[in-house]
This record gives structure tokens, sequence and C-alpha cells, in this order.
């Protein structure tokens, strides 16, 4: 008997689910395998023995590592992808597609094996959402078609069966980017998708996301319920004759019915040497070493479960990071041993000799195919480096990590390597370089892989200059964390900004800040007190404008000064500033008849270059042939906006995807419309498009007979209004309306009176006057002439460059 046959555990339990899984497999319905359940219970052990029976599909299993970025996840990704077929990503790239070109730079990038001899460099600029992929045929599709294209090649060949654990380690975009991917390819028949999330990794966000984004079957993996299971799970291993029942009851309760808790047992009694062997005989447990490791506080691994040897090897692993590369550990090791008087007599042979006991008691695991070491499990990743945390000679690691990857810069991820050990190290200019790194995340627009690095900063502003600290805080509102944003600004304070440019920036972003989380006074205070330090007839100047018009019209009697300004920029600045004019003409349809204000798009749209702002117009476009009754032209115009906005910035998409989504509910279609809203909320950051797509989410349920999830956002909308009072005419207005109606429906007419009270100062001569009088009862009352207006179902609330 090998020493790695103590862990051969027999799979035990699981009835349930198991025939779940079976069932999946044998037909998924389009869904996705959603394995979910607390660390330690079995969750990857349990997918791989069930893959087992299905030899037909090619398993794509990828663990996501910890503390990687979207880059480096996406990359491996890639590579694991490769491992299935006999196809290069790289040479599929360059035989189909020629070209990336940014809409936003003018950049041209040639897609040759010299710009791109790496995946991760092709995945930086498929990450970019600036970038889109020509073709050699001249098409021009989203960047992420080349890992379509190249799925689909592999699944012309074979069955494939992508299964991604710990997806609760991603960001939200690189989670977003792999439910694209899944939900790409749901209802081919050759596919199979899983993901494995563990529970105390699962935030909020996370799991609301896999709820509303993914169609999923779930399965849970709950603890061992009975003592007998771990006689089981250890029969065909040990002898167990010298065992009572009480024996192993015990030691079900100390182990909470986790088989990987049994397992820090077993590498726990080889260490303590309390395991002996016999020749073709199952394994001896020495009883007394049972016992004095179960009668611990708790079964985990200890400093003392170690010798110095292996410690010297398991914190040099832990100064690199999860799953290292087998010679970055070695060469690493060696070379903090060099530098410590203690470790002087640790050489290759001490650490070839260690390496292979750590494997063996399953502390660590290699895999010689990709030559990479990592933990056994997660639980003894954290456990690891909990003990290194704590140890006296954290810092000095930590320091000498740092100054072999300063030599080692040939090295893969030596940047993000040299920024931890830098912390941890705390060395003095360790802020420093972990901002130029959280920098260069930021100017690739990596900006969630950016947020990463500089949340290590957020105690350390005071040694920032105010230029890092306002780069800092506008990649915080570029991940949508608005509030964090604000509280990042409003650390400098604005006299110490020295140029006007930065001052610019600095107001600029804290007011759209403001704006973002419903406080608009407040953007428009902050606005119009820059406007007195800014040069009139200066591009800054203009822009401050056009941002104060949108304002202006979410402020009550406020409307004459958002049309004076529009007046002002259409008839003065089209041949001075035409970029700025025609984005401020995307607003005309609040002053504009819908023909003039239909040929005041045409014009602007000549003028604009970028193709994202062309995107926003078209989704204008769009709101003025609905109040056209052009419904069908209206649709056509927010698909192609949505489509659009959705590979250029992809945060943006939430106001042409939920116009969409009225069309379709104007249609009746609510379950499509549904679909639509939900991805839309999934890439919401702001508070009023929260409150647009969840009232028509609402309006959604209530007509698919979705009573929970109508009712819960009923409770929402319901709750916000009394918490916020809000002084937006639109909020209340459209609201309220719905509100309303929903209880008209549900035959609740004491609260539907309560909302038609709270909507009537709201409503005049605004597009919900003519619901707000059918559901008083006064049929005669005449609607506007528009699809819009036809329908009692619901009130339509668009979300366009300026609120309808």
């Amino acid at each position: 008997m090998y020493t790695t046959d103590l862990f051969n555990f027999r799979f035990v339990d699981r009835d349930e689910a198991r025939n779940k899984f079976r069932a999946f497999f044998a037909n998924s319905d389009g869904n996705v395998l959603w394995v979910k359940g607390k660390r330690g219970l079995g969750k990857t052990t349990f997918i791989n023995f069930m893959l087992e029976e299905y030899t037909q599909y090619n398993l794509c299993y990828f663990d996501i590592p910890k503390n990687s970025n979207s880059i480096e996840i996406i990359s491996e990704f890639i590579k694991q992808l490769e491992r299935q077929c006999d196809l290069n990503f790289i040479d599929e790239t360059q035989k189909w597609y020629k070209e990336f070109y940014c809409n936003t730079y003018k950049i041209i990038q040639k897609i040759t094996a010299v710009l791109f001899p790496k995946i991760s460099n092709l995945i930086e600029t498929v990450l970019d959402t600036g970038y889109y992929v020509i073709t050699k045929s001249d098409e021009r599709k989203e960047s992420i078609d080349i890992i379509y294209h190249f799925i689909s090649l592999i699944l012309s060949q074979k069955k494939l069966c992508i299964c991604i654990d710990n997806l609760s380690r991603c960001n939200i975009d690189t989670l977003q980017f792999f439910f694209r991917i899944i939900k790409n390819f749901l209802l081919e028949e050759n596919f199979r998708a899983c993901i494995v999330t563990t529970t105390e990794d699962l935030s909020t966000d996370t799991k609301d996301e896999i709820f509303h984004f993914l169609p999923f079957t779930d399965i849970e993996i709950l603890r061992l319920k009975k003592y007998e299971y771990f006689f089981q799970i250890l029969e065909p291993i040990f002898h167990l004759d010298n065992f009572k029942e009480e024996d192993f009851e015990y030691i079900f309760i100390k182990c909470e019915g986790s088989p990987k808790k049994l397992s820090t047992i077993i590498s726990k009694l080889l260490e303590k040497q309390g395991i002996s062997f016999r020749k073709n005989q199952k394994a001896f447990i020495d009883k007394s070493v049972l016992f004095s490791i179960l009668q611990s506080e708790s079964i985990k691994f200890k400093d003392t479960d170690f010798s110095s040897a292996q410690k010297w090897i398991l914190f040099s692993f832990l100064c690199i990071g999860e799953r290292v590369p087998i010679n970055y550990l070695r060469d690493l090791a060696i070379y903090i041993a060099s530098k410590f008087f203690l470790y002087i007599t640790y050489d290759i042979n001490i650490f070839n000799m260690e390496f292979l006991n750590l494997i063996e008691s399953r502390i660590l695991q290699y895999d010689d195919k990709n030559g990479q070491v990592d933990t056994c499990h997660d639980e003894d990743f954290l456990e690891l480096e909990d003990i290194f945390h704590k140890s006296p000679v954290f810092g000095m690691f930590s320091s000498r990590t740092v100054e072999f990857f300063v030599m080692h810069k040939e090295y893969i991820n030596h940047e993000k390597i040299i920024c931890k050990n830098a912390m941890h190290a705390n060395n003095l200019d360790w802020e420093k370089i972990n901002f130029r790194y959280g920098k260069k995340l930021f100017r690739q627009k990596q900006y969630q892989d950016a947020q990463q690095i500089f949340s290590r900063l957020s105690d350390s502003f005071h040694k920032l200059n105010p230029i890092q600290i306002l780069v800092i805080g506008i990649n915080s509102y570029e991940t949508g964390n608005f509030k964090l944003a604000i509280s990042q600004f409003l650390y400098l304070q604005p006299e110490i900004l020295k140029y006007r440019r930065m001052k610019f920036y600095y107001n600029y972003y804290l007011a759209k800040c403001y704006n973002n989380i419903g406080e608009v006074c407040k953007s428009i205070h902050i606005l119009e007190a820059i406007m007195q330090e800014i040069p009139e007839e200066s591009q800054e100047y203009l822009t401050i404008l056009n941002l104060l018009h949108m304002y202006y019209l979410e402020i009550p009697g406020r409307k004459d000064d958002a049309k004076k300004i529009f007046e002002n920029i259409f008839k003065n600045y089209r041949e001075s500033f035409p970029e700025i004019w025609a984005n401020t003409m995307r607003g005309c349809q609040n002053f504009k008849d819908g023909n003039e204000a239909l040929e005041i798009l045409d014009k602007a749209e000549e003028l604009l270059s970028d193709d994202l702002e062309k995107a926003f117009l078209v989704n204008t476009r769009g709101f003025v042939l609905v109040k056209l009754n052009q419904l069908q032209k209206a649709q056509d115009c927010f698909q192609t906006a949505s489509r659009k906005i959705k590979s250029l910035k992809r945060h943006e998409y939430t106001y042409a995807a939920n116009n969409l989504a009225i069309c379709q509910m104007l249609n009746n279609n609510y379950s499509i419309a549904r679909d639509i809203l939900l991805e839309a909320l999934f890439w919401n950051r702001t508070v009023y498009g929260q409150l647009v797509i969840q009232m028509h989410l609402m309006i959604c349920s209530l007509y698919l007979n979705y009573t929970d999830d109508m009712i819960y956002y009923y409770d929402v909308l319901k709750r916000y209004m009394i918490d916020n009072h809000p002084i937006d005419y639109t909020i209340n207005r459209k609201i309220y309306i719905n509100l309303a109606i929903v209880d008209h429906i549900r035959g609740n007419h004491i609260m539907e009176a309560a909302h038609l009270r709270n909507a009537e100062k709201y409503v005049k001569n605004t597009s919900t006057e003519w619901i707000y009088h059918i559901l008083h009862g006064d049929f005669e009352y005449n609607p506007f002439n528009s699809a819009q207006y036809q329908t009692p179902k619901f009130e339509p609330w668009f979300l366009i460059y300026a609120h309808d």
C-alpha cells in the first residue's frame, strides 16, 4: 500500500444528488448544472465521480485560482479548452480573423503571431470592451466571438462538458464573461455546462446574478448524514477490528460530517506516525494517536503539524500563491534558503524529499501534466495561510520573495506576486508598487482587477498624491461603486488640486456619481460651482452645460433652464464643438416634436465618429419613433442600440435593453421581456436604472403569474418611495401609477386608491395622465395617439439620454 492510497475514499451517500445529476445529463433542457455547498463536503469529488459515467463527454474542468485577475483566469480557461482537442487557439484565431479595431482610440491591431504570441495578450484585447474583431470576410463581430468560434470548432468534433469550479472567486465582469460563453451553447446537443460554488465564498451579488441570469438545475452537497458512512469510507483502506461503533460516532461528530476533515485527520496521523503498513494488507491506525488528534479543539492544520523544512517549502508556496509552477516554487525556496542562516542547510535534495512527503501526506498535490503545485483542498490553503501569517518569519519570507521576483521579471505574474508580498513585508514603497500595478490594469480597462489592487490602499491615502487618489476614485466609478468613489473623491480637498484639468475631472466624476445614486441636486450644485472656474467657450465648459441640461430635467420647475441650455448649444456650437453638439442633440426629444427631432438626430449622427455615442443616439431615435406610433421601427432601433452598447460599454447596456423589453411587453411577450430585463439588471449600476427595470420586472411577473417575484419587486419599489421621498416627477408618476395598476389587477382597491392619490399631482400633461383617468373610471378621456398609450396593462418607463 502506498501512502496516497490512504486517501482513496470510497464514494458514499449522495443518492438524491446522483439521481438529479443523471437526469440533468439525460436532458439538460438548456440549463446549467449548479453544484453548491459549504467548504469541505465533497462538491469537487462528487462532480469528478459522477462524470466518470459520461466518458462520451470531453471534460474541460477548470478550477478558478484564488486572487487571479480576469486575463489570467480566462487565459487559463482557454488552455484547458485546448487540452480537449487538437486545435491551437492562437492559430485558429489567425485563420479566421484578421484584426481588432478600437473605436475609441481609432487603433487597429493586426492578428499575427508577432502581436499575439501568447494567449494572455489576445485575451487582454478581447476583454477591452472598446475593441471589436474583424473576420477575414470583413464581418464585424464582438471580440468574444473568437472564443465562441473556438468552442464551436471543438463541438463540431466531439462532445464537451465545461465544468467551472470555484466560480464564486470571479469578479462580476469575469463572471458575466463565463455566463455569456455558457449561454451561447446551452441548446447545443453536444454541450453541457456545470458551475460549482462554495457557500462561504459566495457573495450576495454573485448569488443574485446566478439566480437571475443563468437557467440552472441546482444540486446542494450537504454534510454526510450518518456516522456509518465514515465506516464505509475507511473500511476498504484500514483494519478497523479494534474500533467500536461509538468510536465512529465520535470521529463523525468531530469531523462534522465532512470528508475533508476526515482527510485532514489521516494527514495528521501520517505526520505523527500514527499509521503503520504491512505488505499486501490494510493499514493500521494507532488509536491513541488518533484520539489525541480528535481531542484538539478543531480538526485543522497547526504549526506543530509540520517540520521546519516542510514549512520552508509551504511558506515559499504561499508567497507565490495558489497553483504554483514547480520551477517557481523550487527556485524561490532555494533562494530564500540561501538568504536565511537558519535554512542554510536546505538544498535541492532536501526540497525534493520534503516536497514528496507533503504530496504523500496530501498536503500538496502535483500535476505532472502542467507542472503545477497546489493544495489538495481550498480549506487546506486557508489553514496553511493562517499558520503562515502568524509565523515570525512571515515578513522575512515576503521580503525575500519581492527580491527574487524583481530579479526574475521573466516569470509570469511577477508584478502581482511582487505587489502582494511587498504589502505583506511592509516595504517602504509597497503603496507605490501596488498603485503602479493597479494603474496599469486601469489603463487596460481591467477596472474590476484594478479595484482589487486599489482596495489594498484604502488605509494609505495619506501616503498618496492627489492624482493617485483621483485615479482610484475614477476606477471605483467605472466599476459602478459610486458611493465608494464619492468617499474617495471627498478625501481630496478641491483646493489642493493645482491644475484645471484635475479639478474638472474631480468635479465631473463626483457629480456623475451623485447623480447615479439619485442625489441629482448635489450633482447640479457641484457642476454650477465648477462652471465659475472654467473658461467659457472651452470644451470642459460645454461638457458641463450638457450634463446640467440633463440633470435640470429631473428637478421640478427647472425644465425651462434645461431648455435654455439646449437651445444655446443647438444654435451656437454645431461648428465649433460638433461632437458635444451631437451628444447634446440626443436629448432633443424633450424640446422638439417628433419629425423635427428625427431630423436633428440624423444631423447629429453624421457628426459622431464614436460608435458608442452613435448607439446612444439610435436609442433616442427609437423613443421618438415610439411617440410617433412606429413601434416596429422603434424596436429595431432599440435592438441595434442594445447590441452595440453591450459590445462597447456593457455597464450602459441597461438603457437600450430596457426599451427593447418594453416593446416586447407592448406585444404581450412578457417572458422574452423578462429575460432581457434580468440581463439589463445584471449590468445596471445606477439607482434610476434599477428602479426602472424592477418596475418592469414587477409587471412581467404579474402577467406571467410569478407571484413571489411580483411581490418582491412590488415591496422593493414601495419601500423605496416611503424611505426616499424622491423629488423627480418621473420617478413618482411612473412608480405610483404602476403600483396602482398591480393593485387594481389584484383587487386590492384600498392600496390602489392610495397610490393614485400619490400619483395625482405628477400626471397632468404627461404620458401617465390617460391611465390615471382610466383607473379612476373616466373611460371617455382621450389618450394620446401612440402605441405607448393604448394599453392599460402598464405604463412604460423608457430610459434614454434624458428621461421621458
